[in-house]
């Protein structure tokens, strides 16, 4: 069965309920980008770690700090997108919540 209060909620037959990584590949196919890699990943979390400071010890992420995190994960996977239009919509529908920045402050 899947998780306690819920059900798969795509076709991917794995039985979990996980729309945001399935609407990043439903997006990717969509907006005519290249699928994303591990290499992807990987030059993201490099960047993270060169490039924003996190104190030792907290265990939570300002928003400033979330911020840039989502800045340099829209300069990884969002270049691949071909239109504006579509840049946006994966800020608005992955990027965004995936760091728990507010749509206004991701768009600006």
């Amino acid at each position: 069965g899947g998780p306690v209060g819920g059900q798969d909620n795509d076709e991917d037959g794995d039985d979990v309920m996980d729309d945001q990584g399935d609407s990043a590949k439903a997006f990717c196919t969509f907006a005519g980008g290249r699928p994303s890699s591990v290499r992807d990943y990987m030059k993201l979390l490099s960047r993270i770690f060169d490039n924003i400071k996190f104190e030792p010890n907290i265990q939570f992420a300002t928003e400033s700090q979330r911020t840039l995190c989502l800045a340099e994960t829209v300069d990884v996977f969002a270049a691949s997108i071909p239109s504006a239009a579509q840049r946006r919509e994966f800020v608005t529908r992955i990027a965004a919540p995936t760091w728990n920045v507010s749509i206004d402050l991701a768009v600006r």
